[in-house]
Formats: structure tokens, sequence, C-alpha cells
């Protein structure tokens, strides 16, 4: 039962623009293949999980600002057990553990994902506290990828491997009770508390001169095509009409610019430059509201 879908996050969006509109640099394109992994990972973990019997009520992706500290979880699942916290990892490879350190096999130390969910876990507890909930917090490392090992892992550690996903699943099955008014109610409440965390852009500077212009795909990223009054991707053949394609891109538009004036003009340029002026003005003035008059005129 998911209260809360994934959405890819807002960086990713802008990487995602920027990565099919203009050359990435190396080491921007390495990050953004990184963002793009983790999120398909979650995206499997969430599949995985919406299979669960019985559901769980899910929170996908919520940040807090718990003691003047942001903290952003992965998924939260409310039960009558408790609260179950899932930090969510897509890693590929071998790699072994020291300590409290993680490295891959070659040696190179990486950020230890375990520290990250016991940072989490300690932050949902104070959270819990402020609530004044006296429920369990039951917090894992969940990887989803089964090309990924890890050496050296003792048996305590909150873990869960690709090879154990499916006991979890069999276990949970007999132990789980399914959730009920006290557990939706709890939800609503972590939803009031949820935040938006601000992050520092990591995206190399960018123009408007410097994209690509057109419409793209919302499900393959393709730039479409216009065939009457509809528009086709080449690449997975979705059909949507010239009215929905220009408001996808003209929210990717905003996103892209938040400080730009949206006009006409602007717009018109953005979608690739086949749409009407007339088109542009009548999707514009019936979605947002006009300011200024002629050629000063823009829309908010």
């Amino acid at each position: 039962m998911i209260k809360k879908k994934r959405r890819p996050s807002p960086e990713l969006q802008l990487f995602r623009s920027l990565n099919l509109r203009s050359s990435l640099p190396p080491k921007e394109k390495q990050y953004y293949h990184h963002l793009e992994k983790g999120f398909e990972g979650e995206m499997q973990f969430d599949d995985w999980a919406s299979t669960l019997d019985p559901q769980p009520v899910m929170i996908h992706d919520i940040s807090f600002e718990i003691s003047h500290t942001y903290c952003q979880l992965d998924s939260l699942w409310i039960t009558p057990q408790g609260i179950y916290l899932f930090e969510v990892k897509q890693y590929e490879g071998d790699f072994y553990v020291k300590d409290d350190s993680w490295f891959t096999l070659y040696g190179k130390e990486i950020k230890s994902p375990l520290l990250q969910l016991r940072k989490n876990e300690s932050l949902l507890r104070q959270l819990m506290q402020q609530l004044q909930w006296d429920v369990p917090v039951h917090a894992f490392l969940i990887f989803m990828n089964p090309l990924f090992t890890l050496y050296h892992a003792s048996p305590d550690m909150p873990i869960l491997f690709p090879s154990q996903i499916e006991r979890f699943r069999q276990n949970w099955k007999r132990d789980s009770l399914p959730s009920g008014e006290k557990e939706e109610g709890r939800t609503a409440l972590l939803l009031e508390r949820g935040t938006t965390i601000p992050f520092p852009s990591r995206t190399p500077p960018y123009t408007f001169t410097d994209l690509q212009k057109g419409i793209l795909c919302a499900e393959c990223f393709s730039f479409m095509k216009k065939e009457k009054r509809m528009l086709i991707c080449p690449g997975c053949q979705t059909a949507v009409s010239r009215d929905q394609g220009v408001l996808q891109s003209i929210e990717e538009f905003r996103r892209l610019f938040p400080d730009e004036k949206l006009t006409t003009n602007t717009i018109i340029e953005w979608c690739g430059g086949g749409l009407p002026p007339r088109s542009a003005r009548r999707i514009l003035t019936t979605n947002f509201q006009i300011r200024g008059r002629g050629k000063h005129a823009y829309y908010q």
C-alpha cells in the first residue's frame, strides 16, 4: 500500500536533461550514470516491495529535518510490528569491509553505506521520540543487484543481500500483521512532517543557447516528432497530444531555468521551433497566469 511513490530526484532530472540536450564532461557523465543506477535499484526495490503479503503502508523517498539535521530516507514501512527503514543500494562488483570501513576489491575506500544507515536510523528514532511514538525501528541496508558481493561481512550486520531477499519475503508473510487505521494515521503524520532538502548543484554550467531544442519523450527520452496534432516518439512509439508534449517541455524548461521568464517566443524555440505562435499562446494562457502586456508579457 504505497502512500508516496518514488520520483526521480530534482538532481537526477536536471542531469537527464543536460545529458540528452548537451555533451556532459566525463566527470559529470560518470556522476549522472551513478544517479541513474541508484534510481534503477530503488525502482527494483519498489517493485519487489509491492509483491509482499501482507502489504505494509509504504512511503518511498521522504526527507525530514530532525534536530536541525536533514535526512533522506529511501523507504519507510509503517506496520503493526514497528517502523521499517530501508537504505537501498545498487552496487555492482566485489567489495570488502574492514572494521567500519568499506573498500572495493582493489583497495579503494568508499563511503560506508552502513554508517549512513545508522545515522538515518538514529535520526528516525529521534523523530519517533518527538512524536511520542513508542514503536520499534527496524533498519536494513538492502542490495538489489545480484552481481554484488561483500566479503568479511559480519552475520549480525543489518544487511539484506540479493540471495536473502526471497527468504525475507517468506518470513514477512509468516510473521507480519496487516496494517490498519493506526498505521494509516501514523503515515499521514509522517507525510505532514516531510520536507524538501536543498541539494547543492553538481551540474556543469549551462545556458539556454547550449542546449539542443525539441520535445523529449517522457518514456524513453528520445526527441519526439510531430505528426498532425500528435507527437510520436521514434524510439518507443509513444504518442501524446501536442499540448501534453508542450506542457511536459515547459515543466522541463522551468526546472532548468527557474529564474527565466516564461514567454511565447522562448517556448516556441525551446520546443524546436515548429509550434505555431497561436498554439503556444493558447497553451500558456490556459495553464498559466499572464503578467505584463505586449512584448513584455510573460507567464507564471
